[in-house]
């Protein structure tokens, strides 16, 4: 018959410091926990920021194009009146600021600063032979 081995009594403070020490680790590991719960909270915080400001970026360059939407209708607004009342006279070029060039060459029917205000008159009336008669011409 085998003997086994004598078990020496162990002290008594043993299973105490164990359960200190499992405190211990218990303690840091919920202040880990905490620690990276932080984390996440900080990086959750600084993504919706971010949203939000991209939002505020996207809202205020939607409120930007809108305007210029809205100003560029009533320029061409303005545009269409003046050719109702005047047919054959071409718009004034500060309307034509913010057109594109293609638009600018289009209405502008030739340099202006080469011909005589009379023979401007006479080549919208459709007479070039006799200025005088553009104003008889109606």
């Amino acid at each position: 018959m085998q003997q086994l081995p004598q078990l020496q009594p162990q002290p008594q403070h043993q299973p105490i410091q164990q359960q200190q020490q499992f405190h211990q680790q218990l303690q840091q590991h919920q202040q880990q926990q905490q620690h990276i719960h932080q984390q996440q909270q900080q990086q959750l915080h600084h993504q919706q920021q971010l949203q939000q400001q991209q939002h505020q970026h996207q809202q205020q360059q939607l409120h930007q194009q809108q305007q210029l939407l809205l100003q560029q209708q009533q320029q061409l607004n303005h545009l269409q009146a003046m050719q109702a009342i005047q047919p054959n006279v071409a718009p004034p070029a500060a309307a034509l600021v913010q057109l594109p060039t293609a638009a600018i060459a289009a209405a502008t029917p030739l340099k202006q600063t080469e011909m005589m205000p009379t023979d401007i008159v006479a080549l919208q009336k459709g007479d070039n032979a006799n200025p005088d008669s553009a104003q008889q011409v109606q």
